[in-house]
């Protein structure tokens, strides 16, 4: 997935022609669209000519190479990229707005036309995207995707084996991409919608040619990779957000389960469907699903605890509490410093959550929002976890509300691990942090709170903060207090909802609390506490949530 302004890069063009470019193509495909529904031969003309112009005029456009990567040698070799557009995401998805563009206007494309559009823009298109990100990549879904509805509307065997069977088709992305939980392995439950986007053309494409019977396996795993993230729900409906997506989702997505009625239907999927303005809605709406009793009502299936191992995740849910913990990251790409961190409901009360990013190349992302100092982890000198590591699940017991797992190489110099317990209306939180390289550390256990915390008298403005001696991420803290404590510290914290819980922490000998007010997703902030001890090669901090009145 590209956010931010990364895509535009590329030339001082670039934005001009990604706007343009992306909205003409809308315009190509509504235009075959309203001949086929007036049966009006200008919006079929006129179609027409644009594809015309574009195959007479693609050669004269210059095949650009990504850009080079951070740390690539002067004179590395890159593959092609893009003609059209300014990156080759970008580029896919043009393509499979001009293929669905010719499909719809149907026979009124000639033979002959068909042809030379093949040859000068859908041959030539198809093959640069199927050169372009060869890796297991959520981008990669929508080049193949492209490259494979040419194949289709072209009946081209050798595209199609590109696409869908060679290495880093289809089969191998979905095979290699997602993983036994059905999620996809970038972690993002954000790119579990977004490659599900990405191949409903092809899928929509085959079943219409009558094809959809060799794609049936890899259809299966997509609707599972939309479902997925349902089972995953706190009880408001939002989502966790491991990695670096956006900010927290919903489940279920109800505008997703709509795009995707046609191919995957469900009750709420149809029921938005018919409710939308859009093409399928206008010219062929779906009828309404109802159970055996003629019930039209959505029933969601029950959120249990879960242990999503393939995933390096799991849910705990255990009376009022619900925990999502992100113990291990699959791969490096689009991973973030948040190894053994975890988000938190009680009931509908919003305790603690992962506040996502905002666009990949902005300060507050990089210097904050995908380091540790955003997230419910250990610090070592300051700093969250050291690149990215699938970690160790060393207990999940759902019966008993306990799960435990440990980081062995949280930084080239420390090791972690947490366990999360839950027993009646308490949750108990307990983290370790040991050194291995025998020298002295500050050793830290950072707090996130979505609610108002009642300090004690003897917090004082902390200057410590400041300055170059620190991660620049706490350059976005703002008034920073902290206060000495010796075992025991204990304070309640009070949510916009009126709920009220008792927080205690425990750790062995002196420690230091450091509250600061702090970003959440943009533009709200939230609270958090850094507990902290000095010189220390090991440290155990207790942390224990409990209810302090009934709402």
């Amino acid at each position: 997935m590209s956010r931010g302004s990364s895509r535009f890069a590329a030339s001082p063009t670039a934005a001009w022609n990604y706007q343009f470019r992306a909205a003409h193509g809308n315009y190509l495909v509504n235009s075959a669209r309203l001949y086929r529904l007036t049966g009006e031969k200008k919006y079929a003309d006129w179609a027409g000519e644009q594809l015309d112009f574009y195959a007479d005029n693609l050669a004269r456009w210059p095949v650009a190479p990504p850009p080079q990567k951070p740390g690539d040698k002067p004179g590395t070799p890159v593959k092609p990229g893009w003609r059209l557009m300014s990156q080759s995401l970008d580029e896919a998805v043009l393509l499979i707005k001009f293929v669905n563009t010719a499909r719809i206007l149907g026979d009124y494309v000639t033979p002959e036309r068909k042809a030379y559009w093949f040859t000068k823009l859908f041959q030539p298109e198809a093959v640069l995207l199927s050169q372009s990100l060869l890796t297991i990549h959520n981008m990669a879904c929508w080049q193949r995707s492209a490259t494979a509805c040419v194949a289709l509307y072209y009946d081209d065997a050798a595209l199609w084996k590109t696409a869908i069977e060679d290495r880093y088709g289809v089969r191998d992305l979905l095979a290699k991409g997602v993983t036994s939980d059905y999620l996809w392995r970038e972690q993002s439950l954000g790119y579990n919608s977004y490659v599900t986007r990405a191949l409903m053309p092809l899928f929509e494409f085959a079943s219409l040619k009558g094809k959809a019977d060799k794609l049936q396996t890899e259809m299966e795993i997509v609707e599972n990779l939309l479902l997925a993230p349902i089972a995953m729900r706190f009880p408001t409906g939002q989502l966790p957000s491991p990695a670096d997506g956006g900010r927290q989702g919903i489940a279920p997505d109800a505008k997703m389960l709509a795009a995707a009625s046609r191919l995957f239907p469900t009750k709420l999927g149809i029921a938005t469907q018919q409710t939308t303005l859009s093409w399928e809605s206008l010219i062929d709406p779906l009828p309404p699903v109802t159970d055996t009793n003629g019930s039209e009502e959505v029933t969601l299936p029950p959120v249990t605890s879960l242990n999503m191992e393939s995933s390096r995740m799991a849910i705990l849910k255990q009376g009022p509490w619900q925990v999502f913990f992100h113990y291990g990251q699959v791969v490096r790409t689009h991973s973030e410093a948040e190894a053994l961190h975890f988000e938190a409901f009680y009931d509908r009360t919003d305790i603690t959550h992962d506040i996502g990013t905002t666009g990949y190349g902005a300060p507050l992302t990089q210097q904050f929002m995908v380091t540790g100092l955003a997230h419910n982890v250990p610090l070592v000198d300051g700093l969250g976890q050291e690149g990215w590591n699938p970690g160790t699940l060393r207990a999940f017991d759902a019966a008993a509300g306990r799960l435990s797992a440990s980081q062995p190489q949280y930084r080239k110099n420390a090791d972690a691990e947490r366990t999360l317990e839950i027993s009646g209306n308490t949750m108990t939180d307990t983290v370790q942090v040991t050194t291995t390289d025998n020298q002295p550390h500050e050793l830290g256990l950072l707090v996130q709170i979505q609610g108002k915390a009642g300090l004690s008298a003897g917090f004082a403005p902390d200057t410590s903060f400041a300055g170059p001696a620190r991660p620049a991420g706490f350059g976005y803290w703002k008034n920073p207090v902290s206060a000495a404590f010796t075992d025991t510290a204990s304070f309640p914290v009070v949510f916009p909802d009126g709920r009220k819980m008792r927080v205690t922490i425990a750790v062995p000998g002196a420690f230091t609390i450091t509250h600061a007010d702090t970003p959440d997703a943009p533009p709200s902030r939230r609270e958090t506490l850094l507990i902290r001890v000095n010189g220390a090669t090991r440290a155990m901090f207790k942390t224990v949530w409990a209810p302090e009145t009934a709402q």
